[in-house]
């Protein structure tokens, strides 16, 4: 601050401003209202010295004290001799003052809304709650859920077709002023449920849910009688399908899918399955015959990629009508399961032979061409050869402009204690469940499903019962310019097991151990490259991330690490204690870092939720210019978020909640002046934020935003120069969309890096790099 201080002295000092200021009239009355506002104790203390201008305010109160300007017992508190020569000193100091003021205020900070939805029908913790969200170039927040039969929002059913004991799934478009803009649900007799949402060149979303198609339900907008109404007949009844549904940005239904497995025997007939024995793990969204997808994926050519966790080692077989009364258990060791189909919308059918020794649980990549019309790859990206270990899934998963992709697989561990369980990923053998090492891992894979690194983060354990500790990873986001891949989890061991664990990413070490962790690799070498912690003291472990950490949510923008925790006890977050939670109650926070790791802030939401209902948190977040939008759920508790605490109904029902908070700081980069040796520069906003270019990458047509200034134009109609990657050059025109907003349609245009030059009314020239994809539908 002093340099800056220095700066605007210096600036106040030139004879330019001496003249202006000497020739303005009204300064006395202007003095006099500063003059009293400066002498307030509350803003010496509160404002001034919090930022450590108690030099400055001497500095003016000493300059006052030199024109005459004093403290009185008047009514007024002040009397005044002022003299023209005085003017220009005093103003100085008032306007740094000023100037300080006007910085604070310009950031603002609030919750602007929140909205809830509930249900009266049972009381299951899993049935009103947010699966995923995300935004579009225009702010507006669209999110995929749950909800119980019986939910409302803002008063109105959210179900028209009520299916009792049934949870449906919600789909639904808010506007940045919390009006509600579409919804679209979803009710079938089956459990639903709703997995991801995603945003494909600002003009349509896909969401993919788990869903039972039989008897009559609710879809989108109409009743059906069965699923042939949907697709083919011959479809599976009373199974699962993953259903993938497009949507324009207007709720308007574009195509949508439904996908299935289907198991052989040993003489390669269709082996039937009952929806209850068929399930594993008594999990109503693992299910043989669905696809039991975790996540996917759109590149930029429209191929569809989706990561399943699959039950391929052995099913159960439902007793037939012969009368026999035991399940038979069907296994591709025996040689009872000889292989697997994948049936798209009823009748593509797609082949797949399981390796012979797979785990109980895999992960495998599916590659489908667009509109899923065939089949292009597929791999066993995690299969056990010597052990029972367990993945629980993959999470979250990345795209690069390349389409290679990052996978990240959680808490990886031994099942049994042997010396060391080897998992091979075809082509790229690795050893990641060694004894007394609990590890979660990081894979890059090529297009065409080939792994092109497998990074290890991994903890030593001084223990054999792996139960007490934890390793996990919960989300993945990339960095602004694409270089950097972010990881967010979570790492626990009680102290008394271990004093003294260690934590590796590869082979760097890092303090990451019973902590709420980011880690910062390269996207292109899996190179560790920062890393950033928090944690807290209650309950031993103190902090975790949410209870629904499949589907949990970070964000990386502008220099800064979004990451949504639970926490109990005093909250570590930099180098103090930032808040505390009352005992034996989660707490819910948002800490935000910056890209080195350096704790630079803290959304702290206070609940009076049991440490026995973890399910309570907020686990989703979207971020679109000053906007975070935080999603999340509670249960037989209160979360306060600002000046709202919003409560859960009676009988310990969920309740599903998304919030939106305003931060104007968000909109522009962070910049750490920490350790700097010098000066340090930033570009004024009116030059490096002529304009904002959105979305990029792009599919179809990308949207120009104007700031702080205006486009050259000629004859009223705006133009920019396009370059190609061969060079070549020419004048496109620019259609206007709005006051300070351009567009231009580039869909006919080729996949490629292109760059784009505008001209400012001022006569400089401003060049973006654009990225083009194609977009769902291949153009």
């Amino acid at each position: 601050m002093n340099k800056s201080f220095n700066f605007i002295s210096r600036f106040l000092a030139t004879p330019k401003f001496e003249q202006a200021l000497l020739g303005s009239s009204g300064l006395t009355k202007t003095f006099n209202f500063i003059s009293r506002f400066l002498a307030m104790p509350k803003f010496k203390q509160a404002w001034l010295w919090s930022f450590g201008l108690s030099k400055t305010f001497a500095s003016s109160k000493q300059s006052f004290s030199r024109l005459g300007i004093r403290a009185s017992a008047s009514p007024l508190g002040l009397t005044k001799t002022i003299s023209v020569a005085h003017c220009s000193v005093l103003c100085k100091h008032i306007l740094i003052s000023a100037l300080v003021l006007v910085t604070l205020s310009v950031r603002a900070q609030r919750f602007d809304w929140v909205k809830t939805y509930t249900g009266f029908d049972r009381c299951d913790r899993f049935d009103n709650w947010i699966s995923s969200s995300v935004t579009d170039s225009e702010g507006n927040l669209y999110i995929l859920g749950q909800c119980a039969p019986d939910a409302l929002l803002d008063g109105e059913p959210l179900l028209p077709y009520r299916i009792p004991n049934r949870r449906g799934i919600l789909i639904a478009k808010f506007a940045p002023d919390g009006s509600v803009v579409w919804r679209k649900p979803i009710t079938t007799p089956g459990s639903n449920v709703g997995h991801t949402i995603k945003l494909i060149g600002d003009t349509s979303i896909v969401c993919m849910a788990g869903v039972m198609l039989e008897e009559t339900f609710y879809w989108l907008d109409s009743v059906y009688s069965d699923a042939g109404s949907l697709m083919a007949t011959d479809s599976i009844s009373g199974n699962f399908v993953s259903a993938f549904i497009t949507l324009n940005l207007d709720g308007e239904l574009q195509e949508q899918h439904f996908l299935q497995v289907v198991y052989f025997d040993s003489d390669g007939n269709r082996i039937t399955l009952d929806r209850q024995t068929g399930r594993v793990h008594d999990s109503s969204w693992v299910t043989p015959a669905a696809l039991t997808a975790c996540t996917f994926d759109i590149d930029g050519n429209g191929n569809i990629f989706v990561v399943r966790q699959t039950v391929d080692k052995e099913l159960v077989k439902v007793p037939d009508d012969t009368g026999g009364l035991e399940d038979t258990i069907l296994s591709i060791e025996d040689g009872t399961l000889s292989g697997i189909q994948i049936w798209v919308d009823g009748h593509a059918r797609f082949n797949i032979f399981p390796p012979n020794r797979p785990k109980r649980w895999n992960v495998m990549m599916l590659k489908f061409s667009p509109h899923f019309h065939d089949l292009l790859a597929h791999r066993y990206l995690f299969q056990d050869e010597t052990g029972d270990n367990d993945l629980e899934s993959i999470y979250s998963m990345v795209m690069d402009p390349n389409h290679n992709m990052h996978l990240i697989a959680t808490e990886v561990r031994p099942g049994s204690m042997s010396d060391s369980a080897t998992a091979t990923i075809p082509n790229l053998p690795v050893a990641y469940c060694r004894r007394n090492v609990i590890n979660s891992l990081v894979v890059k894979c090529d297009s065409l499903l080939n792994p092109l690194f497998v990074k290890q983060v991994a903890m030593e354990s001084c223990y054999d019962d792996f139960n007490t500790g934890k390793f996990e990873f919960y989300s993945m986001a990339r960095g602004d310019d694409g270089q950097d891949l972010f990881i967010s989890g979570h790492v626990t061991i009680p102290v008394e097991v271990c004093n003294n664990p260690a934590a590796f990413v590869d082979n760097d070490t890092v303090d990451i151990v019973d902590k709420l962790f980011f880690i910062r690799i390269d996207a292109e070498t899996g190179r560790l490259k920062s890393y950033g912690t928090a944690r807290s003291n209650g309950l031993a472990t103190g902090i975790c991330l949410p209870h629904i950490y499949w589907q949990h949510q970070m964000c990386v923008k502008h220099n800064r690490v979004f990451v949504p925790c639970n926490y109990a006890g005093d909250f570590l977050f930099g180098a103090d204690s930032a808040c505390h939670a009352i005992d034996r109650v989660w707490n819910n926070a948002i800490c935000i870092w910056d890209t080195s790791g350096n704790a630079i802030g803290l959304i702290d939401m206070p609940t009076n939720v049991s440490i026995h209902k973890s399910n309570q948190s907020c686990y989703l977040i979207a971020l679109h210019d000053s906007i975070l939008y935080i999603s999340g759920q509670l249960q037989a508790s209160s979360v306060q978020l600002g000046d709202t605490t919003i409560y859960s109904e009676a009988n310990h029902r969920t309740k599903a909640y998304v919030a939106k908070y305003v931060d104007t700081a968000f909109m522009t980069p962070y910049v750490s002046t920490a350790g700097a040796p010098g000066d340090v520069h930033v570009t004024l906003t009116d030059q490096a934020g002529a304009f904002v270019a959105y979305p990029n990458p792009f599919r179809q047509r990308i949207n120009i935003r104007v700031e702080h200034t205006s486009l050259k134009t000629e004859d009223g109609v705006a133009t920019a120069i396009l370059t190609d990657l061969t060079g070549r050059r020419e004048t496109v025109r620019l259609d206007p969309a709005g006051p300070g907003r351009h567009s231009l349609d580039l869909t006919g245009r080729p996949q490629s890096v292109y760059l784009l030059t505008l001209t400012t009314s001022d006569g400089r020239q401003h060049t973006v790099r654009l990225l083009k994809q194609s977009d769902i539908y291949g153009k």
